[in-house]
């Protein structure tokens, strides 16, 4: 079963724009890095738009098999949103963090929908504290 063209250029996408996420995470840090993922999308309508679980899982997908083992979160959540905003969904990126089994903290990164009312859809970030 052959993929349709928007599954096809976000996989082609995510397995570029996953290494070059990290290394811009790296030299450039957190703040210039989203702005660069977000600046680079145009508003377009959605004419072919892809899923976005459908998105979520070819990310996943192709962070298997990219260079860097940490923050792999955040490299898939910059992805995941300059994906889904070129296909025309309002999508937000956030970060949050909260103490784990060992009272230790640990950080989270995730991207989510926006409804109407700027409420999340998703349940990804529970029990952290979400930090914009």
């Amino acid at each position: 079963m052959a993929w349709p063209a928007c599954e096809r250029r976000a996989l082609g996408f995510a397995v570029v724009a996953l290494p070059m996420a990290e290394i811009m995470l790296r030299l450039l840090g957190y703040r210039r890095s989203r702005r660069l993922f977000e600046s680079t999308v145009a508003d377009r309508p959605r004419t072919q738009a892809i899923d976005p679980v459908r998105a979520d899982q070819i990310v996943r997908f192709a962070a298997r098999f990219t260079i860097g083992n940490d923050r792999k979160c955040l490299r898939r959540s910059l992805v995941l949103a300059h994906i889904l905003r070129a296909n025309g969904y309002p999508v937000t990126v956030y970060m949050g963090w909260r103490k784990n089994a060992k009272d230790m903290l640990e950080g989270h990164a995730w991207c989510d929908l926006v409804e109407g009312a700027g409420a999340p859809q998703s349940r990804e970030g529970e029990g952290y504290i979400r930090l914009h």
